[in-house]
């Protein structure tokens, strides 16, 4: 990927800091919409088993147990580490990065509902505190574009630890389930490049 001039600005002094400590490459490559989507596509499609200490290519093969530095090599397959592949992150070296919900709150920026594209991520980080309270859990998604004209439902492409892996799903705005706790809110690269049209919706 090439570089792109300028996606760094807008990134808050607190989020270049953890970049240049991180050796972190990814947000100064740009990536279109449609890349974002067909990476995450693959995963779905192949159902990658969810695992907080597994890694996986980009084609969505497990690497071995016993492979050296698997994190390098691969991307961790959970949520956060989905997120990562998809968007396509690496180090400077060249290495493969697999953030943490925390470390995609430093790395992305948040937008609006109404801002909201497919290959932008929905995002509550696990550091995130509420009125003093640490959230219960952390978890990221990949948006997938809405599914209906009245932006009520939207895809949702996520590695899953209840489903048991990568799934695509067809989602509810604003009514019950996780997705929807307090918390949660869109989020985008700033690699993201709207240059090109994203794939069309799921379902079509």
């Amino acid at each position: 990927m090439k570089h792109r001039p300028g996606i760094l600005s807008g990134l808050s002094l607190a989020t270049l800091t953890f970049l240049l400590v991180a050796g972190l490459a990814a947000p100064a490559c740009a990536i279109t919409r449609a890349d974002v989507i067909t990476r995450a596509k693959v995963w779905t499609d192949r159902n990658v088993p969810y695992s907080q200490s597994r890694y996986a290519t980009v084609d969505g093969n497990l690497l071995a147990s016993s492979t050296s530095s698997p994190q390098s090599k691969g991307y961790r397959t959970d949520c956060s580490g989905f997120v990562s592949m998809s968007l396509g992150f690496h180090t400077s070296s060249g290495a493969l990065y697999s953030a943490d919900t925390a470390g995609l709150g430093k790395l992305l920026v948040k937008i609006t509902k109404d801002e909201l594209r497919p290959g932008d991520v929905i995002l509550r980080p696990k550091d995130l505190k509420i009125n003093g309270v640490l959230v219960p859990y952390g978890h990221a998604i990949i948006f997938g574009g809405w599914a209906n004209s009245s932006k009520t439902e939207y895809w949702c492409l996520h590695e899953s630890s209840s489903a048991k892996g990568t799934v695509l799903v067809r989602a509810q705005w604003g009514k019950s389930g996780f997705f929807n706790e307090v918390g949660f809110a869109p989020y985008r690269y700033p690699g993201v490049r709207d240059r090109i049209r994203a794939p069309k919706t799921f379902g079509q």
